[in-house]
Protein backbone atom coordinates (compact mmCIF):
# COMPACT_ATOMS: atom_id res chain seq x y z
CA UNK A 1 0.00 0.00 0.00
CA UNK A 2 3.11 2.47 0.61
CA UNK A 3 4.12 1.85 -2.10
CA UNK A 4 1.70 2.64 -4.59
CA UNK A 5 0.93 5.87 -2.38
CA UNK A 6 4.64 6.75 -3.02
CA UNK A 7 4.14 6.21 -6.57
CA UNK A 8 1.88 9.63 -6.70
CA UNK A 9 -1.72 7.85 -7.19
CA UNK A 10 -4.31 9.87 -5.87
CA UNK A 11 -5.34 8.18 -2.81
CA UNK A 12 -8.73 9.71 -2.61
CA UNK A 13 -10.16 8.34 -5.83
CA UNK A 14 -13.41 6.89 -5.75
CA UNK A 15 -14.98 3.88 -8.13
CA UNK A 16 -18.08 4.23 -10.36
CA UNK A 17 -20.43 3.80 -6.53
CA UNK A 18 -18.10 6.74 -4.73
CA UNK A 19 -16.19 4.02 -2.67
CA UNK A 20 -12.64 5.44 -2.10
CA UNK A 21 -9.76 3.19 -0.75
CA UNK A 22 -10.68 3.62 2.74
CA UNK A 23 -13.91 2.23 1.95
CA UNK A 24 -12.79 -0.76 0.36
CA UNK A 25 -10.07 -1.46 3.08
CA UNK A 26 -13.10 -1.37 5.67
CA UNK A 27 -15.52 -3.32 3.53
CA UNK A 28 -13.13 -6.43 2.88
CA UNK A 29 -10.20 -6.25 4.90
CA UNK A 30 -10.43 -8.36 8.33
CA UNK A 31 -6.67 -8.94 8.79
CA UNK A 32 -5.00 -8.40 12.18
CA UNK A 33 -3.16 -5.03 10.35
CA UNK A 34 -6.86 -3.31 9.73
CA UNK A 35 -6.03 -0.01 11.98
CA UNK A 36 -2.55 0.17 10.69
CA UNK A 37 -3.50 -0.01 7.24
CA UNK A 38 -6.18 2.91 8.12
CA UNK A 39 -3.35 5.15 9.51
CA UNK A 40 -1.22 4.70 6.27
CA UNK A 41 -4.43 5.80 4.22
CA UNK A 42 -5.36 8.93 6.89
CA UNK A 43 -1.88 10.05 6.97
CA UNK A 44 -1.62 9.94 3.35
CA UNK A 45 -4.20 12.22 3.18
CA UNK A 46 -7.36 10.66 2.70
CA UNK A 47 -10.72 11.90 3.36
CA UNK A 48 -11.44 10.31 6.74
CA UNK A 49 -15.22 11.63 6.68
CA UNK A 50 -15.90 10.91 2.51
CA UNK A 51 -19.18 9.19 1.46
CA UNK A 52 -20.62 6.89 -1.07
CA UNK A 53 -23.41 7.57 -3.46
CA UNK A 54 -25.68 5.84 -0.69
CA UNK A 55 -24.05 8.09 1.95
CA UNK A 56 -21.94 5.45 3.96
CA UNK A 57 -18.56 6.74 5.29
CA UNK A 58 -15.69 4.12 6.29
CA UNK A 59 -17.05 3.31 9.52
CA UNK A 60 -20.66 2.20 8.64
CA UNK A 61 -18.69 -0.17 6.20
CA UNK A 62 -16.28 -1.44 8.60
CA UNK A 63 -19.69 -1.78 10.90
CA UNK A 64 -22.16 -3.32 8.64
CA UNK A 65 -19.79 -6.01 6.84
CA UNK A 66 -17.37 -6.73 9.55
CA UNK A 67 -19.34 -8.03 12.01
CA UNK A 68 -16.94 -9.63 14.33
CA UNK A 69 -16.56 -8.63 18.30
CA UNK A 70 -12.74 -7.44 17.26
CA UNK A 71 -14.21 -5.21 14.61
CA UNK A 72 -16.29 -3.87 17.00
CA UNK A 73 -14.01 -2.84 19.57
CA UNK A 74 -11.77 -0.64 16.74
CA UNK A 75 -14.48 2.05 16.15
CA UNK A 76 -12.76 3.48 19.49
CA UNK A 77 -10.03 3.81 18.05
CA UNK A 78 -10.83 4.82 14.50
CA UNK A 79 -12.88 7.75 16.43
CA UNK A 80 -9.47 8.96 17.97
CA UNK A 81 -8.72 9.01 13.67
CA UNK A 82 -10.89 11.23 12.81
CA UNK A 83 -13.71 9.28 11.65
CA UNK A 84 -17.48 10.50 12.72
CA UNK A 85 -19.33 7.64 14.37
CA UNK A 86 -22.92 9.93 14.68
CA UNK A 87 -22.71 10.42 10.89
CA UNK A 88 -25.77 8.76 8.88
CA UNK A 89 -25.97 7.93 5.45
CA UNK A 90 -28.90 8.01 3.64
CA UNK A 91 -31.63 6.08 4.83
CA UNK A 92 -30.77 7.68 7.95
CA UNK A 93 -28.54 5.18 9.66
CA UNK A 94 -25.64 5.66 11.63
CA UNK A 95 -22.40 3.43 13.18
CA UNK A 96 -24.71 2.15 15.71
CA UNK A 97 -27.38 0.85 13.68
CA UNK A 98 -25.03 -1.90 12.84
CA UNK A 99 -23.62 -2.47 15.43
CA UNK A 100 -26.74 -3.00 17.71
CA UNK A 101 -28.41 -5.23 15.30
CA UNK A 102 -31.13 -5.65 18.57
CA UNK A 103 -32.00 -2.30 17.70
CA UNK A 104 -33.19 -3.34 14.32
CA UNK A 105 -36.74 -3.83 13.10
CA UNK A 106 -38.06 -7.02 11.58
CA UNK A 107 -39.69 -6.49 8.62
CA UNK A 108 -43.76 -5.55 8.62
CA UNK A 109 -46.16 -5.69 6.49
CA UNK A 110 -49.89 -4.55 5.90
CA UNK A 111 -51.63 -7.57 4.87
CA UNK A 112 -54.42 -5.08 4.13
CA UNK A 113 -52.42 -2.60 1.59
CA UNK A 114 -51.96 -5.01 -1.29
CA UNK A 115 -49.65 -2.67 -3.70
CA UNK A 116 -49.28 -5.84 -6.55
CA UNK A 117 -49.13 -9.26 -7.46
CA UNK A 118 -47.53 -11.47 -9.56
CA UNK A 119 -46.72 -14.97 -10.77
CA UNK A 120 -43.42 -15.18 -8.06
CA UNK A 121 -45.14 -13.26 -5.25
CA UNK A 122 -47.07 -10.25 -3.31
CA UNK A 123 -45.80 -6.89 -2.62
CA UNK A 124 -47.78 -4.83 -0.02
CA UNK A 125 -46.74 -1.63 1.68
CA UNK A 126 -44.97 -1.65 4.95
CA UNK A 127 -42.20 -0.81 7.71
CA UNK A 128 -38.58 -1.73 8.34
CA UNK A 129 -36.10 -0.22 10.62
CA UNK A 130 -38.56 3.02 11.44
CA UNK A 131 -39.69 3.43 7.53
CA UNK A 132 -41.82 3.06 4.97
CA UNK A 133 -40.97 0.20 2.72
CA UNK A 134 -42.68 -1.93 -0.11
CA UNK A 135 -42.31 -5.43 1.12
CA UNK A 136 -42.03 -8.31 -1.25
CA UNK A 137 -43.39 -11.85 -0.08
CA UNK A 138 -42.25 -15.15 -2.07
CA UNK A 139 -43.36 -18.57 -0.85
CA UNK A 140 -40.35 -20.06 0.48
CA UNK A 141 -40.02 -22.73 -2.52
CA UNK A 142 -40.68 -20.24 -4.98
CA UNK A 143 -37.73 -18.01 -3.85
CA UNK A 144 -35.46 -16.93 -6.84
CA UNK A 145 -31.75 -16.35 -5.19
CA UNK A 146 -30.59 -15.14 -8.51
CA UNK A 147 -32.90 -12.04 -8.21
CA UNK A 148 -31.28 -11.40 -4.23
CA UNK A 149 -27.93 -11.52 -5.60
CA UNK A 150 -28.53 -9.43 -7.97
CA UNK A 151 -30.16 -7.02 -5.93
CA UNK A 152 -27.44 -6.95 -3.03
CA UNK A 153 -25.29 -5.83 -5.99
CA UNK A 154 -27.07 -2.82 -6.73
CA UNK A 155 -26.81 0.46 -5.18
CA UNK A 156 -27.75 3.36 -8.06
CA UNK A 157 -30.71 6.00 -7.54
CA UNK A 158 -32.73 5.12 -10.41
CA UNK A 159 -32.79 1.48 -9.59
CA UNK A 160 -35.25 0.10 -6.29
CA UNK A 161 -33.13 -0.65 -3.41
CA UNK A 162 -32.97 -3.04 -1.42
CA UNK A 163 -32.60 -2.62 2.56
CA UNK A 164 -33.26 -6.19 4.32
CA UNK A 165 -34.49 -9.54 3.82
CA UNK A 166 -35.40 -12.35 5.76
CA UNK A 167 -37.79 -15.44 6.38
CA UNK A 168 -40.16 -17.04 7.97
CA UNK A 169 -41.31 -21.10 8.28
CA UNK A 170 -43.04 -20.30 4.50
CA UNK A 171 -42.16 -16.90 3.27
CA UNK A 172 -38.60 -15.27 1.99
CA UNK A 173 -39.39 -11.38 2.49
CA UNK A 174 -38.12 -8.59 1.07
CA UNK A 175 -38.14 -5.09 2.46
CA UNK A 176 -37.40 -2.29 -0.67
CA UNK A 177 -37.75 0.79 -1.04
CA UNK A 178 -41.34 2.25 -1.46
CA UNK A 179 -42.09 4.73 -4.83
CA UNK A 180 -45.46 6.28 -5.30
CA UNK A 181 -46.43 4.72 -8.90
CA UNK A 182 -44.86 3.09 -12.24
CA UNK A 183 -44.91 4.31 -15.46
CA UNK A 184 -47.90 3.07 -16.70
CA UNK A 185 -49.74 5.04 -14.59
CA UNK A 186 -49.01 8.17 -15.69
CA UNK A 187 -51.79 7.62 -18.84
CA UNK A 188 -55.02 5.73 -17.69
CA UNK A 189 -58.09 8.62 -17.85
CA UNK A 190 -57.88 11.37 -15.10
CA UNK A 191 -61.06 9.87 -13.39
CA UNK A 192 -59.12 6.40 -12.89
CA UNK A 193 -57.99 6.22 -9.27
CA UNK A 194 -54.54 4.20 -10.01
CA UNK A 195 -53.46 7.12 -12.05
CA UNK A 196 -51.01 9.25 -11.19
CA UNK A 197 -51.11 13.10 -11.29
CA UNK A 198 -47.84 14.08 -9.08
CA UNK A 199 -45.30 15.76 -10.77
CA UNK A 200 -42.73 14.36 -13.24
CA UNK A 201 -39.01 15.10 -14.38
CA UNK A 202 -39.16 17.05 -17.58
CA UNK A 203 -38.64 14.43 -20.52
CA UNK A 204 -34.73 14.62 -20.91
CA UNK A 205 -34.65 13.66 -17.46
CA UNK A 206 -36.69 10.89 -17.14
CA UNK A 207 -34.56 9.37 -20.37
CA UNK A 208 -31.24 10.07 -18.47
CA UNK A 209 -32.36 8.55 -15.26
CA UNK A 210 -33.53 5.37 -17.02
CA UNK A 211 -30.49 4.79 -19.00
CA UNK A 212 -28.25 5.77 -15.88
CA UNK A 213 -29.95 2.99 -13.82
CA UNK A 214 -29.30 0.58 -17.09
CA UNK A 215 -26.04 1.39 -17.51
CA UNK A 216 -25.20 0.72 -13.36
CA UNK A 217 -26.88 -2.78 -14.10
CA UNK A 218 -25.48 -3.73 -16.82
CA UNK A 219 -21.88 -1.99 -15.18
CA UNK A 220 -22.77 -5.05 -12.47
CA UNK A 221 -22.29 -7.82 -15.30
CA UNK A 222 -26.01 -8.18 -15.30
CA UNK A 223 -29.20 -8.03 -17.65
CA UNK A 224 -32.60 -6.82 -16.26
CA UNK A 225 -34.58 -9.21 -18.68
CA UNK A 226 -38.15 -7.54 -17.76
CA UNK A 227 -37.71 -3.68 -18.67
CA UNK A 228 -41.63 -2.25 -19.29
CA UNK A 229 -43.70 0.07 -18.17
CA UNK A 230 -44.94 -1.80 -14.91
CA UNK A 231 -40.98 -1.99 -13.94
CA UNK A 232 -40.40 1.70 -14.53
CA UNK A 233 -41.33 3.08 -11.38
CA UNK A 234 -41.82 6.97 -10.01
CA UNK A 235 -40.22 8.02 -6.95
CA UNK A 236 -41.37 11.60 -5.24
CA UNK A 237 -38.92 13.35 -1.95
CA UNK A 238 -40.19 16.34 -0.63
CA UNK A 239 -37.30 18.98 -0.47
CA UNK A 240 -38.64 22.36 0.86
CA UNK A 241 -39.54 24.07 -0.95
CA UNK A 242 -39.91 21.22 -3.74
CA UNK A 243 -40.57 18.08 -4.89
CA UNK A 244 -37.97 15.74 -6.05
CA UNK A 245 -39.14 12.90 -8.82
CA UNK A 246 -36.33 10.11 -9.42
CA UNK A 247 -37.50 7.54 -11.54
CA UNK A 248 -35.75 4.21 -10.76
CA UNK A 249 -35.46 0.40 -12.03
CA UNK A 250 -37.37 -2.09 -10.41
CA UNK A 251 -38.35 -5.91 -10.49
CA UNK A 252 -35.24 -8.37 -11.04
CA UNK A 253 -36.62 -11.37 -10.78
CA UNK A 254 -35.61 -12.36 -14.93
CA UNK A 255 -32.49 -11.00 -13.89
CA UNK A 256 -29.26 -12.77 -14.58
CA UNK A 257 -25.73 -13.07 -14.66
CA UNK A 258 -23.77 -12.25 -17.60
CA UNK A 259 -19.55 -12.64 -18.58
CA UNK A 260 -17.79 -10.20 -19.44
CA UNK A 261 -18.61 -9.59 -23.13
CA UNK A 262 -22.33 -9.19 -21.94
CA UNK A 263 -23.37 -11.96 -23.44
CA UNK A 264 -25.54 -15.33 -21.47
CA UNK A 265 -26.52 -18.43 -22.11
CA UNK A 266 -30.32 -18.22 -23.70
CA UNK A 267 -31.34 -21.33 -21.94
CA UNK A 268 -35.33 -20.26 -21.70
CA UNK A 269 -36.92 -16.96 -22.68
CA UNK A 270 -39.06 -15.20 -19.97
CA UNK A 271 -40.53 -11.39 -19.81
CA UNK A 272 -43.63 -9.83 -21.79
CA UNK A 273 -43.58 -10.45 -25.10
CA UNK A 274 -44.74 -6.85 -26.03
CA UNK A 275 -41.47 -6.00 -24.27
CA UNK A 276 -38.90 -7.96 -26.03
CA UNK A 277 -36.01 -7.41 -28.67
CA UNK A 278 -36.59 -8.93 -32.20
CA UNK A 279 -33.40 -11.26 -31.15
CA UNK A 280 -35.58 -12.60 -28.46
CA UNK A 281 -38.60 -12.96 -30.56
CA UNK A 282 -36.54 -14.72 -33.16
CA UNK A 283 -35.20 -17.33 -30.36
CA UNK A 284 -39.14 -18.06 -29.71
CA UNK A 285 -39.41 -19.24 -32.95
CA UNK A 286 -36.28 -20.40 -34.35
CA UNK A 287 -35.38 -22.73 -30.29
CA UNK A 288 -31.64 -22.27 -31.16
CA UNK A 289 -30.44 -23.75 -28.09
CA UNK A 290 -26.61 -22.68 -29.42
CA UNK A 291 -28.05 -18.40 -29.33
CA UNK A 292 -26.66 -16.52 -26.84
CA UNK A 293 -28.54 -13.54 -25.03
CA UNK A 294 -26.83 -10.39 -24.77
CA UNK A 295 -27.25 -7.25 -22.44
CA UNK A 296 -28.35 -5.26 -25.25
CA UNK A 297 -31.76 -6.48 -25.86
CA UNK A 298 -32.76 -4.14 -22.96
CA UNK A 299 -31.50 -1.36 -24.62
CA UNK A 300 -33.67 -2.57 -26.66
CA UNK A 301 -37.18 -2.64 -24.46
CA UNK A 302 -35.68 0.71 -22.63
CA UNK A 303 -36.12 1.97 -26.39
CA UNK A 304 -39.82 0.49 -26.31
CA UNK A 305 -40.45 2.45 -22.93
CA UNK A 306 -38.62 5.99 -24.00
CA UNK A 307 -41.35 5.51 -27.05
CA UNK A 308 -44.31 4.56 -24.55
CA UNK A 309 -43.54 7.51 -22.30
CA UNK A 310 -43.16 9.95 -25.61
CA UNK A 311 -46.64 8.33 -26.95
CA UNK A 312 -48.60 8.79 -23.65
CA UNK A 313 -49.32 5.10 -23.13
CA UNK A 314 -48.91 3.50 -26.74
CA UNK A 315 -46.55 0.92 -28.18
CA UNK A 316 -44.35 2.38 -30.74
CA UNK A 317 -44.74 -0.76 -32.64
CA UNK A 318 -48.69 -1.62 -32.46
CA UNK A 319 -51.35 -2.08 -30.22
CA UNK A 320 -52.19 -5.86 -30.06
CA UNK A 321 -49.03 -8.75 -28.70
CA UNK A 322 -49.60 -10.00 -32.04
CA UNK A 323 -49.57 -6.85 -34.31
CA UNK A 324 -46.77 -5.58 -31.49
CA UNK A 325 -44.83 -8.88 -32.58
CA UNK A 326 -45.06 -9.14 -36.05
CA UNK A 327 -43.87 -5.57 -36.58
CA UNK A 328 -40.64 -5.86 -34.30
CA UNK A 329 -40.25 -8.70 -36.12
CA UNK A 330 -40.77 -6.64 -39.37
CA UNK A 331 -39.16 -3.36 -38.28
CA UNK A 332 -42.05 -1.42 -37.98
CA UNK A 333 -42.41 1.31 -35.56
CA UNK A 334 -45.73 2.31 -36.96
CA UNK A 335 -46.49 4.86 -34.58
CA UNK A 336 -43.10 6.60 -34.39
CA UNK A 337 -44.83 9.17 -36.30
CA UNK A 338 -47.40 10.22 -33.94
CA UNK A 339 -44.50 11.34 -31.28
CA UNK A 340 -44.55 14.84 -31.73
CA UNK A 341 -42.85 16.46 -34.70
CA UNK A 342 -40.03 18.26 -32.88
CA UNK A 343 -39.82 15.84 -30.19
CA UNK A 344 -39.06 13.10 -33.14
CA UNK A 345 -35.88 16.00 -34.61
CA UNK A 346 -34.25 15.96 -31.37
CA UNK A 347 -34.83 12.27 -30.48
CA UNK A 348 -35.25 9.79 -33.53
CA UNK A 349 -32.40 9.73 -35.39
CA UNK A 350 -29.59 9.96 -33.10
CA UNK A 351 -30.86 7.83 -30.22
CA UNK A 352 -34.36 5.90 -31.09
CA UNK A 353 -33.25 4.29 -34.39
CA UNK A 354 -29.93 3.12 -32.41
CA UNK A 355 -31.51 1.80 -29.88
CA UNK A 356 -33.69 -0.37 -31.67
CA UNK A 357 -30.55 -1.80 -34.62
CA UNK A 358 -32.56 -4.88 -35.46
CA UNK A 359 -28.95 -6.47 -35.06
CA UNK A 360 -27.47 -6.60 -31.17
CA UNK A 361 -23.95 -5.77 -32.67
CA UNK A 362 -25.26 -2.91 -34.51
CA UNK A 363 -27.11 -1.90 -31.46
CA UNK A 364 -26.07 1.22 -28.82
CA UNK A 365 -24.53 -0.25 -25.29
CA UNK A 366 -26.70 1.27 -22.16
CA UNK A 367 -23.43 3.26 -21.91
CA UNK A 368 -23.18 5.09 -25.44
CA UNK A 369 -27.34 5.56 -25.10
CA UNK A 370 -26.09 7.61 -21.40
CA UNK A 371 -23.53 9.51 -23.48
CA UNK A 372 -25.76 10.21 -26.65
CA UNK A 373 -28.23 11.55 -24.08
CA UNK A 374 -25.90 14.16 -22.01
CA UNK A 375 -23.89 14.52 -25.61
CA UNK A 376 -25.98 15.67 -28.79
CA UNK A 377 -29.15 15.36 -27.12
CA UNK A 378 -28.46 17.80 -24.50
CA UNK A 379 -27.07 20.23 -27.70
CA UNK A 380 -30.26 20.01 -29.65
CA UNK A 381 -32.50 20.62 -25.99
CA UNK A 382 -30.01 23.96 -25.65
CA UNK A 383 -30.23 24.80 -29.17
CA UNK A 384 -34.25 24.84 -28.42
CA UNK A 385 -33.70 26.61 -24.93
CA UNK A 386 -32.14 29.34 -26.70
CA UNK A 387 -34.91 29.84 -28.99
CA UNK A 388 -37.13 30.18 -26.11
CA UNK A 389 -35.26 33.11 -24.30
CA UNK A 390 -35.28 34.52 -27.63
CA UNK A 391 -39.00 33.99 -28.36
CA UNK A 392 -39.63 35.87 -24.11
CA UNK A 393 -37.10 38.39 -25.55
CA UNK A 394 -38.94 39.86 -28.58
CA UNK A 395 -40.68 42.85 -27.72
CA UNK A 396 -43.27 42.27 -30.94
CA UNK A 397 -47.02 41.93 -30.41
CA UNK A 398 -47.37 37.93 -31.01
CA UNK A 399 -51.31 36.74 -30.31
CA UNK A 400 -49.92 33.10 -30.13
CA UNK A 401 -47.08 34.23 -27.24
CA UNK A 402 -48.45 31.44 -25.14
CA UNK A 403 -49.29 28.64 -27.04
CA UNK A 404 -45.53 29.03 -28.52
CA UNK A 405 -44.48 28.51 -25.06
CA UNK A 406 -45.77 25.96 -24.06
CA UNK A 407 -45.42 24.50 -27.28
CA UNK A 408 -41.34 24.74 -26.70
CA UNK A 409 -41.85 23.55 -23.23
CA UNK A 410 -43.48 20.03 -24.10
CA UNK A 411 -40.31 19.42 -25.55
CA UNK A 412 -38.44 18.71 -22.58
CA UNK A 413 -36.35 21.59 -22.42
CA UNK A 414 -35.09 23.00 -19.25
CA UNK A 415 -37.33 25.87 -17.99
CA UNK A 416 -34.62 27.31 -15.80
CA UNK A 417 -31.80 27.19 -18.57
CA UNK A 418 -29.96 31.34 -18.44
CA UNK A 419 -27.75 32.84 -20.82
CA UNK A 420 -24.62 34.17 -20.02
CA UNK A 421 -26.07 37.28 -18.47
CA UNK A 422 -27.96 34.54 -16.20
CA UNK A 423 -31.35 35.74 -18.03
CA UNK A 424 -34.06 32.87 -17.93
CA UNK A 425 -36.98 33.16 -19.84
CA UNK A 426 -38.93 34.64 -17.59
CA UNK A 427 -36.54 37.52 -17.21
CA UNK A 428 -36.21 38.49 -20.57
CA UNK A 429 -40.28 37.91 -20.76
CA UNK A 430 -40.37 40.77 -18.46
CA UNK A 431 -37.55 42.86 -19.59
CA UNK A 432 -38.16 43.29 -23.00
CA UNK A 433 -41.88 41.86 -23.94
CA UNK A 434 -44.76 44.73 -23.48
CA UNK A 435 -47.29 43.18 -25.44
CA UNK A 436 -51.12 42.67 -24.24
CA UNK A 437 -50.33 38.59 -24.02
CA UNK A 438 -47.40 39.28 -21.15
CA UNK A 439 -49.33 38.64 -18.43
CA UNK A 440 -50.62 35.53 -19.82
CA UNK A 441 -47.38 34.44 -20.72
CA UNK A 442 -46.00 35.09 -16.91
CA UNK A 443 -48.64 33.10 -15.64
CA UNK A 444 -47.59 29.64 -17.73
CA UNK A 445 -44.20 30.65 -17.05
CA UNK A 446 -44.78 30.25 -13.75
CA UNK A 447 -47.58 27.68 -13.92
CA UNK A 448 -45.13 25.23 -15.91
CA UNK A 449 -42.76 25.65 -12.98
CA UNK A 450 -39.84 28.16 -13.25
CA UNK A 451 -38.08 29.86 -10.59
CA UNK A 452 -39.84 33.20 -10.63
CA UNK A 453 -37.31 34.09 -7.42
CA UNK A 454 -33.87 33.57 -10.13
CA UNK A 455 -31.81 36.15 -10.12
CA UNK A 456 -29.53 37.39 -12.79
CA UNK A 457 -25.85 37.73 -12.69
CA UNK A 458 -26.31 41.58 -11.47
CA UNK A 459 -28.86 40.53 -9.05
CA UNK A 460 -31.66 41.54 -10.51
CA UNK A 461 -35.49 39.18 -10.69
CA UNK A 462 -38.31 39.09 -12.65
CA UNK A 463 -39.62 41.66 -10.30
CA UNK A 464 -36.97 44.25 -10.93
CA UNK A 465 -37.67 43.99 -14.28
CA UNK A 466 -41.85 44.10 -14.44
CA UNK A 467 -41.24 47.40 -12.32
CA UNK A 468 -38.81 48.91 -14.91
CA UNK A 469 -41.40 47.83 -17.29
CA UNK A 470 -44.16 49.66 -15.57
CA UNK A 471 -42.06 52.91 -15.69
CA UNK A 472 -42.12 52.49 -19.55
CA UNK A 473 -45.66 51.47 -20.23
CA UNK A 474 -47.99 51.69 -17.19
CA UNK A 475 -50.68 50.33 -18.42
CA UNK A 476 -49.33 47.01 -19.94
CA UNK A 477 -48.23 45.97 -16.17
CA UNK A 478 -51.22 45.89 -13.76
Amino acid sequence: MKLVIRSGINVNAKDYNGLNALHYLCRYNSTSNLLDAVQTLLQSGIDANAKTNDGSNALHYLSRYNSKSNFKNLVGNFTELGLDTMAKNNDGWNVFYYLLPEEKSDIWFDRKFLLGIGSYGSVFKGKYAGREVAVKRVQIHLVNKLEEEAMKKLSHPNVVKLFHCESDADFRMYALELCDASLDQLFPKSDDTKKYNGPMPRHFEVLVQLASGLEHIHSKELIHRDIRPNNVLISKTTTSPSVEVTIKLADFGLSKQVNERGTFTLSEVRGNRQWLAPEILRRILQADNDERGNVKSDVFALALVFGYYFLKGEHLYGSSEKEIQDNIKGKKTINMEKIDGELREIYENDLFLKMLEDEPSKRMTSKEVVLQLLESIKDKLAAKEQELRHLCAAPDSQSDLTENIKKMIRLGIDLNAKDKNGFNALHLLCQYNSSEHLVDAIKVLIELGIDKNAKNKDGFNALHFVSIQFKRTPSRCN
